[in-house]
């Protein structure tokens, strides 16, 4: 096990607040909102019509206790499943960057992981809702709603190093490792963020590249209405489309399946292939996150002490299921 991960509202806590309104939002969501099977029309677009995984959010099934990076057994009332089938969040979990379930969990001595994470594109969506709605800074973290790549999180046995960089003099790879924040909760009344973090480097210390800072990745980027409700249900999405040869790859962002922000744009390379290696560090708007393209993102649901968190729903669309991971 490389080190803890920096705590999560770290990763953009140092960038400008940089502003970018959602337009044509309702300022209320349906509080009985469906756990749907519905295609999103994002995901149908880019022909992601396969449901690969949810609605249900089930503990101790498709969701399990966070355990990664020494985390070790959450504390008892961590996450609870209500009656109705929504997951309940108390804000007890045993870490401070926003984890409390995952599509995954980590094996007996820190080698290894079992539990489901999605490779070659997707659309992600939560329904959520929670209390506690105000005006940060909220401690312990706020609600979130984010990703990380099982290769790194997971510590093996996979290669989790930047194409063509050497081990250095105590014999360590140069890490490549990524995180998606899809929604988090941190610092205004009407507002959350969505983030991109390219983490790089020599263990034991890293740093991380947030290229989204430029088109709204800072805290409090994304407006919504005035008057928006968080304690009734509202939809969190993200559409990740890998590059080719002949097209870039990107993600977008959606609240209540209305884009927030602009679209995030990478190009391809193939790590078989050392001609077409991304240059490290990586260069903002043309290869950071490209690597993602190739490695298995698993979800991760968690929020702070004073804001539980009602999950209702969690799904992801695909073409297919055939490049997921299930261990």
């Amino acid at each position: 096990m490389y080190y803890k991960i920096v705590g999560f509202s770290s990763i953009v806590a140092s960038l400008a607040v940089v502003m970018s309104a959602l337009a044509g939002v309702s300022s209320s969501s349906d509080n009985n909102l469906a756990v749907a099977d519905t295609v999103p029309a994002a995901a149908a677009e880019v022909g992601y019509k396969t449901q690969t995984f949810g609605p249900a959010v089930t503990l101790n099934a498709n969701w399990v206790s966070w355990s990664f990076y020494g985390a070790g057994t959450q504390p008892p009332g961590a996450a609870s499943q209500n009656r109705d089938g929504s997951l309940f969040l108390s804000g007890l979990e045993n870490n401070n960057y926003g984890a409390t379930v995952a599509t995954a969990a980590e094996t007996k001595g820190g080698k290894g992981w079992m539990g489901t994470a999605f490779g070659g594109g997707a659309y992600f969506e939560a329904a959520l809702s929670f209390s506690g709605q105000g005006n940060g800074h909220y401690n312990n973290g706020g609600p979130a709603f984010w990703a990380l790549d099982v290769e790194h999180t997971s510590q093996g046995p996979y290669a989790v190093g930047w194409p063509g960089m050497p081990k250095n003099s105590l014999g360590k790879i140069y890490n490549d490792f990524f995180e998606v924040d899809f929604m988090e909760y941190d610092v205004n009344e009407y507002s959350y963020q969505n983030g991109i973090g390219n983490w790089y480097g020599y263990p034991p210390g890293h740093s991380t590249s947030n290229p989204y800072q430029a088109i709204g990745g800072a805290a409090g980027s994304v407006l919504v209405p005035k008057g928006t409700d968080f304690s009734r249900y509202h939809k969190y999405g993200c559409l990740w489309v890998p590059a080719t040869p002949s097209t870039q790859g990107y993600l977008k962002f959606y609240f209540d399946d209305v884009q927030t922000g602009a679209t995030f744009y990478w190009n391809y390379y193939d790590p078989n292939h050392v001609s077409t290696y991304p240059a490290a560090p990586p260069v903002n708007g043309s290869t950071a996150m490209s690597g993602m393209d190739w490695r298995h993102m698993l979800l991760i649901l968690g929020t702070g002490t004073y804001q539980p968190m009602t999950v209702r729903s969690v799904s992801v669309w695909q073409a297919s299921g055939a490049n997921n991971l299930t261990e």
